[in-house]
């Protein structure tokens, strides 16, 4: 999976970044990848078949939302959707995630969710915003022959944690053009802390690819990190990003 520059989708992006909406601080993105493996897809690929058919799994470990595991196309698609994880979110592992912490969904559920969530509330502050993403996004990607895949931590039903409003997160994989966009959003209240000590680590947790935590005169790196938790949940923080590797170039 490589991660694609896309100038449309930054332009959306740049609006949708660290949004003071009143009683919330929201924070979202788009990142288009390509579904072409490369050298660390096909070795993450390969611990998940060996880990799979290993005759010591149960079939009740081997079913999951995304179908049988024992299957190599299921095994593809969720090492697909670690993959973009990893590269999206660069300072968590989530090769230890379940999974049954991805599932399948409509087109319509997942619109409703980011409108609802999302565009809806961001409409007031940026008119126009909501036609332009779902334009940009189905030019880029053909929504209506993209499959859809959510992904749900296992702190989402605790959605108060550390002021955490919602999360969502959304995979549009269209196999045919081999692409695939994931959107990433989330909102904490305003009231859960003065806005100087806030904003900074949500615009930073949304743009690790930058390799920023913390701007002068914000948080400090634990802060950023307890904030980002609060809304990954259950996965391995890395001790230090150097050694995870980066983005295929």
């Amino acid at each position: 999976m490589k991660f694609l520059d896309v100038p449309e989708l930054e332009d959306i992006n740049e609006r949708l970044n660290c949004l003071d909406l009143g009683d919330r601080i929201l924070n979202a993105r788009l990142e288009a990848y390509t579904c072409r493996p490369y050298k660390e897809d096909k070795k993450l690929l390969s611990e998940i078949s060996r880990k799979y058919n290993d005759d010591g799994v149960g079939r009740g470990q081997c079913n999951s939302p995304l179908g049988s595991m024992k299957l190599p196309s299921t095994r593809k698609l969720f090492s697909q959707l670690i993959s973009v994880m990893n590269q999206s979110f660069i300072d968590y592992d989530f090769r230890d995630a379940s999974p049954d912490n991805f599932k399948p969904v409509s087109l319509s559920e997942a619109s409703r969710a980011i409108n609802m969530h999302v565009l809806d509330p961001v409409e007031k502050e940026v008119p126009g915003l909501k036609a332009s993403f779902w334009h940009t996004v189905d030019e880029f990607m053909d929504l209506n022959a993209a499959d859809v895949y959510r992904y749900e931590s296992n702190l989402d039903l605790d959605v108060f944690t550390k002021g955490k409003l919602f999360s969502c997160n959304f995979f549009f994989i269209n196999r045919k053009k081999s692409r695939l966009v994931f959107f990433a959003a989330g909102a904490v209240s305003s009231l859960h802390s003065a806005a100087s000590e806030l904003q900074t680590p949500i615009a930073s947790m949304m743009d690790m690819e930058d390799g920023a935590c913390c701007e002068e005169g914000g948080s400090d790196d634990d802060s950023c990190q307890v904030l980002s938790s609060s809304w990954m949940g259950s996965v391995t923080l890395v001790a230090d990003s150097n050694t995870k590797p980066a983005r295929p170039s």
